[in-house]
């Protein structure tokens, strides 16, 4: 398993618990989430809760109302399947498949599936600028410094660039000096 594939009790492991209420909501909804986490799997109130937290839901009763039907609906269906989830990425396959039925659910799964990668995202992007303008801060201007950090964060649409081309088009176009 890649870095980029670790397993979200892995995440949870290596983030403290934080007194806000709104990350509270937000792990005590991951854990209910996940089908690793057999007593806490699917429980009713921190989706509740994580749903508010993301908007998904609002706080009126219908929408309170509709999750529960979805939540106790699952815990049915999955009493019923053969192959249990055993991760959050097979729960998220799963509903995938029964999305129309499951669609909070499934947003929710969706929502805690990609918060490991925003977050890795981000703690790469910061450790990249921090070598770049170490190594590069004594020797550049402002400006520069800058526009290779924005290059180093958006490298993936950068590495489709053709530096040939580039030259070719600079070379190509109308002269530049200006006779005095």
């Amino acid at each position: 398993m890649s870095k980029r594939q670790m397993p979200i009790t892995g995440f949870l492991a290596k983030y403290p618990r934080s007194s806000s209420s709104g990350s509270a909501a937000l792990y005590d909804g991951l854990d209910a989430l996940n089908p690793a986490m057999e007593e806490k799997f699917l429980q009713a109130g921190p989706l509740i809760g994580m749903a508010q937290h993301f908007g998904i839901i609002t706080k009126d009763s219908s929408a309170v109302s509709g999750l529960l039907a979805e939540v106790r609906t699952l815990r049915d269906t999955l009493a019923r399947v053969d192959g249990k989830p055993g991760s959050l990425m097979t729960l998220l396959q799963f509903l995938n498949e029964r999305e129309p039925i499951f669609h909070n659910i499934f947003q929710l799964a969706r929502v805690c599936a990609t918060i490991p990668v925003f977050s890795a995202q981000c703690e790469r992007g910061f450790s990249g600028v921090r070598r770049i303008k170490n190594f590069m801060r004594s020797t550049m201007t402002h400006g520069r410094l800058s526009d290779l950090i924005v290059i180093h964060l958006n490298r993936q649409l950068a590495s489709r660039i053709n530096e040939e081309e580039v030259v070719d088009d600079y070379r190509d176009a109308a002269e530049r000096r200006v006779d005095l």
